[in-house]
């Protein structure tokens, strides 16, 4: 009876305290378990760089390229370097984010890496269908190389709307073929790029046949011939007949997929509907601006009737809607349409009262009203336009206060944020109309951009600081359960508790061995059956020690119905009870087991301090190297600030003195028609003054 109490209840306290252990050294290494993650990764490269590379998408699909770009980032510190299908996704995930030098970077390494990758496929130890494996790879080399020149063309794209041509070149100089489907738009970049030349030896040929009939391609044609005109006017036919041609072909705009979403940044348009919207409303002012440049030619040729003719049916809602309507008052003057040209002038320049067309809009008007109506009227026209360039001169000169005083740019007058997408760039939308005017400036509008990127990226920064803060936190939280869980060991390898438990655990086996080969069905009796076996031990003892002196029978009868009854309940119970106890001791043996690796892990991580001195320092290079980068960006945003302000007070006194000719001439042109006011004036006075002199006839 006593050995099967103490076997399990003592099973059961040896099980609980394993279990806490265990428990408690498993945090220690879970801690340190990023150690072996290298050498993991080393021995399953290939299916690492395809599971980041899902990860990445995961992230990007899911409207967060900033963390994409981030999952990519990890991978490449991780794995060492990335393949060539990550590092394309890097460049376009760098290209959206619009870490331009990153991007081209990222791309000048992908041909020694697809080279790389070429030569490792051709020397790898392949099976027996080598040959499907090299033309897939074959194929794949293909692809990656369509996919490099769709992220060089949009890198090139990006370099020419910041105006850096340089950087735009020597990107074109790095596409040494190009097929027929992508040839039109490489085509138009360099024109572009090298604009108003042509770049005669493009490094690039084309594969096939080339379909020049890009829209794009044949304006800036005629845009060149345009400019060939002032020296030849024959030119003017040839680029008449170009923009005649393209104002009447319809244009279509080609499917994008994913890389090509990817790379040109149209993550923000969603459905089909809206990107057909967009395409119909492309091909709507290719046709426009051909219209426009028509209407310029005849007015520069003095063919008004043919620019009248042109711009009377352009289209009201137009991107060129300003310049159209300019042109066409002017126009209509020229033909005697007076009162079309003055409601157009007059509808300009109160429409438009910041624009220097709408400033022209309004002398001509004011000069049209003191020649086609009474010179009073042109008078107080010109009054009238007097007082708008006053008001013109006032709104700016308080601008260039309130801007110099501004202390943050981008707060300055801002009206909105246009965020295109989760983790894109923002863009800076001020709320002051000159401002507005002064960023059509590329250069202007690429500063203000930067500095608007400096910002997100200081903000990640001070978030990378504040997580750094709480990793140096983790670390100290980890050195003090470090020595906390070491002197808990220690303490329990001097008290042998362990040792102990072992024995105990030795000497429970043997005794359940012999319990199990002798087969005694008392063995595993629960609490209630020991007392019912205790009981009844006693009861027969009470007997034997009353002996014949009573009649016990009947007692005896009673007692031996209940021992029969006991016994047959636990010769039923044995079997199953033996089985889990058996179970217990195996689970308890692996426990034992798994703590004692443990333990010998725990052994190696106690005495190796190089992990954890590893950490802090990483942790203090991290410090010292956000702090390095936040002082850069700040000195960076300083520049840049002090760029920004150069050139909007360049814009600023460009304005005034603009302002300054406006108010000049209309008051030149106010003085010409008082001039006219009083040489009328002194006509009539002249014709009046001999009769009112002449002497009266007295009749007789």
């Amino acid at each position: 009876m006593r050995f099967n109490i103490h076997f399990t209840n003592l099973a059961k306290k040896c099980f609980t305290l394993l279990l806490l252990t265990f428990s408690s050294q498993v945090m220690l290494a879970y801690g340190q378990s990023d150690l072996s993650e290298v050498e993991t990764s080393k021995l399953v490269k290939t299916d690492l760089q395809d599971k980041y590379y899902r990860q990445a998408l995961f992230y990007y699909f899911q409207n967060n390229p900033a963390k994409a770009l981030a999952q990519v980032e990890q991978s490449k510190a991780k794995l060492t370097d990335l393949d060539s299908r990550s590092a394309l996704f890097e460049a376009g995930l760098q290209l959206s984010a619009g870490l331009l030098q990153p991007a081209k970077q990222t791309l000048i390494n992908f041909d020694s890496l697809l080279e790389k990758e070429r030569v490792a496929a051709e020397q790898a130890n392949l099976t027996d269908d080598n040959d499907e494996y090299i033309e897939k790879h074959q194929k794949r080399a293909v692809k990656a190389n369509e996919l490099r020149l769709i992220a060089l063309l949009s890198l090139t794209n990006q370099y020419l709307a910041q105006g850096d041509i340089t950087q735009a070149k020597d990107t074109l100089a790095r596409i040494t073929s190009i097929s027929a489907l992508y040839y039109p738009e490489y085509l138009v970049l360099n024109q572009l790029a090298y604009w108003p030349q042509q770049n005669h030896n493009l490094l690039a040929k084309p594969e096939d046949s080339v379909d020049e009939s890009s829209p794009y391609i044949q304006l800036n044609n005629a845009l060149r011939l345009i400019e060939l005109a002032q020296a030849d006017t024959a030119q003017y036919d040839v680029a008449i007949a170009a923009l005649q041609k393209i104002k009447i072909t319809p244009w279509h705009d080609e499917e994008s997929n994913f890389w090509k979403t990817l790379f040109i940044d149209d993550g923000k348009i969603t459905s089909s509907e809206e990107q057909h919207k967009i395409a119909k409303l492309q091909g709507q002012a290719i046709q426009d601006y051909a219209r426009l440049l028509l209407a310029q030619i005849y007015i520069s040729q003095q063919q008004y009737d043919l620019a009248f003719i042109e711009l009377k049916t352009f289209p009201s809602e137009s991107p060129y809607k300003e310049s159209a309507l300019f042109l066409f008052a002017f126009a209509s003057q020229q033909v005697e349409q007076y009162n079309i040209a003055f409601n157009l002038l007059n509808l300009l320049y109160k429409n438009y009262p910041y624009s220097p067309l709408g400033w022209q809009s309004a002398e001509l008007m004011a000069q049209q009203v003191s020649e086609q109506q009474s010179l009073a009227q042109g008078v107080s026209a010109y009054q009238t336009i007097e007082s708008f360039f006053l008001q013109r001169q006032k709104d700016l000169n308080d601008f260039a206060l309130a801007f110099n005083q501004s202390d943050n740019l981008l707060t300055f007058s801002m009206a909105d944020e246009v965020v295109a997408g989760e983790g894109n760039s923002t863009q800076y939308l001020p709320q002051s109309v000159w401002l507005q005017q002064a960023l059509l400036d590329v250069d202007l509008a690429s500063l203000y951009q930067g500095l608007t990127d400096i910002d997100e990226q200081t903000a990640r920064l001070e978030l990378l600081t504040d997580k750094t803060a709480w990793l140096a936190e983790i670390i100290v939280l980890n050195q003090t359960r470090k020595v906390k869980i070491v002197v808990s060991k220690k303490l329990r390898d001097e008290q042998g508790t362990f040792t102990l438990l072992l024995n105990e655990r030795d000497r429970l086996a043997a005794l359940l061995n012999k319990q199990l080969a002798d087969e005694e069905i008392t063995a595993f009796a629960n609490d209630d059956e020991r007392d019912w076996l205790v009981r009844i031990e006693n009861s027969h003892n009470a007997l034997n020690a009353i002996g014949d002196q009573r009649n016990t029978e009947e007692y005896k009868e009673r007692l031996a119905r209940v021992e029969g009854a006991l016994t047959w309940q636990l010769a039923q119970q044995y079997p199953q009870r033996a089985w889990s106890h058996s179970k217990q001791l195996q689970q308890l043996n692996k426990a034992i087991a798994d703590v004692t690796a443990q333990q010998k892990s725990i052994d190696k991580l106690s005495n190796n301090q190089d992990a954890i001195e590893l950490s802090i320092q990483k942790h203090k290079k991290s410090e010292v190297q956000l702090n390095s980068l936040l002082s850069k960006l700040a000195q960076l945003r300083a520049n840049i600030s002090a760029k920004i302000r150069q050139k909007v007070n360049a814009y600023i006194a460009d304005q005034k003195v603009i302002l300054a000719d406006h108010v000049l001439t209309t008051r030149q042109g106010m003085a010409k028609v008082l001039e006219r006011m009083a040489q009328v004036d002194k006509r009539m006075e002249m014709t009046l003054a001999p009769t009112s002199n002449q002497p009266t006839t007295e009749a007789y």
